[in-house]
């Protein structure tokens, strides 16, 4: 019975320390899943827009080289209309 008297406190102390040490376990746990979660959203947004700039810029180099080749076939037929005049 004595040494249940002292060590029932030392033991509920030590108890009530792991306890706290798992709720703030659990607590960074949490913390560092949500952010995460915010950046790995970040990081997919992010490649998303650069990849629908990517695109659009394709698009626009393709239609300027349709325009290239337009002009220059405009500029050959000129060329001709000068030549055989």
């Amino acid at each position: 019975m004595i040494l249940e008297d002292r060590a029932k406190p030392t033991v509920e102390r030590r108890k009530l320390e792991a306890k706290t040490l798992i709720l703030n376990s659990v607590k960074y746990m949490e913390d560092f899943d949500f952010k995460m979660n915010e950046i790995c959203t970040a990081i997919v947004v992010f490649f998303r827009e650069l990849a629908t700039k990517i695109d659009a810029n394709k698009e626009r180099l393709k239609q300027t080289e349709i325009t290239f080749q337009v002009n220059l076939a405009q500029c050959g037929d000129h060329h001709d209309e000068l030549s055989s005049a």
